[in-house]
């Protein structure tokens, strides 16, 4: 929620100069004014304080689009919310079906960094019940399944339940 580091990452992403500014955010807009550019916002959940920042530069910008990703709404004029729902999700007898959503993703992202992935006689529990311990969500599931690539779905269903966040081990 470092509000205050808001504008100075989008200024130094966008190579604008705000370091004599008392002002940073109508600098921002000012070097904006006349572009045509998509800002995407990962996680903005944990700056939504930093929501009016995003207003003010959609006012002053009329080219500027933002594309936010958030477990919280933004709260600015013209928001339009897509809700990305959690996918299927295996469970008990049928956690070994291939055919579940959040399993079939799981697999798809796991052979996006290894393409010789292929779940082992033993996985499928272990990678549906990744799949439940992410309940299904698509932007946690891309990233633990894309841990393949050092841990095996055991090991990460362990660190999952563990609380150990898997979607970064590895890195």
């Amino acid at each position: 929620r470092a509000t205050p580091a808001v504008p100075a990452v989008i200024a130094a992403t966008l190579g604008v100069d705000t370091a004599d500014s008392t002002d940073p955010v109508a600098v921002i807009a000012d070097a904006l004014r006349d572009a045509s550019i998509l800002l995407v916002l990962d996680n903005a959940e944990h700056v939504i304080d930093a929501a009016s920042v995003i207003g003010a530069l959609l006012q002053s910008a009329v080219g500027l689009h933002v594309l936010a990703t958030s477990r919280e709404r933004l709260l600015l004029t013209g928001e339009q919310v897509y809700e990305v729902p959690a996918l299927g999700v295996a469970r008990g007898a049928e956690a070994s079906r291939a055919n579940v959503d959040a399993v079939t993703l799981f697999v798809e992202r796991a052979r996006s960094v290894d393409p010789s992935f292929e779940p082992a006689a033993g996985d499928p529990p272990d990678i549906a019940e990744n799949c439940g311990l992410v309940d299904g969500l698509p932007p946690a599931l891309e990233p633990a399944a894309a841990q393949t690539r050092v841990l095996s779905p055991c090991d990460i269903r362990r660190r999952l339940g563990r609380g150990v966040d898997a979607r970064g081990a590895g890195e």
